[in-house]
């Protein structure tokens, strides 16, 4: 099993102009505050991967959008140290990440896992990503949380029925855009389902939607209803 092990004597060299590497990261830096921006990890035959505290003296608190590059015939665990703070959307850098579990820093003051490896804020009441690799086929939303972020289930594969709680008031734009979920059924607590929210879940068989929502996206349910979805049964508002 490869382990990634980071050597912070390393020498550092100029990706762009405005880049360094080291090792696997590519980084950018802000002089000012000595804190550092991960936009790029080389993920290629990884098992792990430990985002560090710091690089050289720079304070790691920021990570780019789809910030994992590269191709592994294995999902990879990936831990987030405590000083990325809540400037970073990590529903962005994560995006179709090939992550088998999160594990953030339990010292963290932003975020927070649980024992699927999804990622959280720290009161556990917004989602914010699921690992790629997820392995079961169903989830419960955990009671409490209210808001589900854009691409948050976005593409899970393995990802079949989903049951949410009655606290969630919100389900994001992507939030389970091509999604392989099998029933939707929303609670009456939700009051706004954004653009594209279920797009393109062709595996869809049933769609249930409260008559107290607010705010339903017109393409929330795009390509869910149309004939490539040969086994949509019923919509009941």
């Amino acid at each position: 099993v490869l382990c990634l092990l980071i050597s912070f004597g390393a020498v550092f060299t100029a990706f762009a102009a405005d880049e360094l590497t080291e090792g696997i990261f590519t980084y950018t830096v802000n002089d000012t505050t000595k804190t550092a921006t991960i936009t790029q990890i080389r993920t290629t035959d990884l098992s792990e991967i430990r985002i560090p505290e710091t690089i050289d003296e720079y304070v790691v608190t920021k990570l780019g959008s789809k910030v994992c590059v590269g191709s592994n015939s294995e999902p990879y665990n990936i831990y987030i140290p405590k000083t990325i703070n809540n400037t970073c959307s990590l529903n962005y850098a994560f995006l179709y990440n090939k992550a088998k579990s999160f594990f953030v820093d339990s010292e963290n003051p932003y975020y927070s896992n649980d024992e699927y490896g999804i990622i959280y804020d720290k009161d556990k009441t917004k989602i914010f990503v699921c690992p790629y690799s997820f392995e079961n086929s169903e989830f419960t939303v955990p009671y409490g949380v209210t808001f589900i972020d854009w691409y948050a289930f976005s593409k899970i594969p393995n990802l079949k029925k989903i049951s949410f709680p009655d606290t969630l008031k919100t389900i994001c734009n992507q939030a389970f855009s091509y999604s392989r979920l099998e029933s939707v059924s929303i609670p009456e607590s939700v009051t706004y389902v954004g653009s594209n929210a279920f797009i393109s879940s062709t595996k869809l068989k049933e769609i249930e939607i409260p008559g107290t929502l607010e705010e339903l996206s017109g393409s929330a349910f795009s390509d869910c209803c149309s004939r490539r979805n040969n086994s949509l049964k019923s919509v009941r508002l």
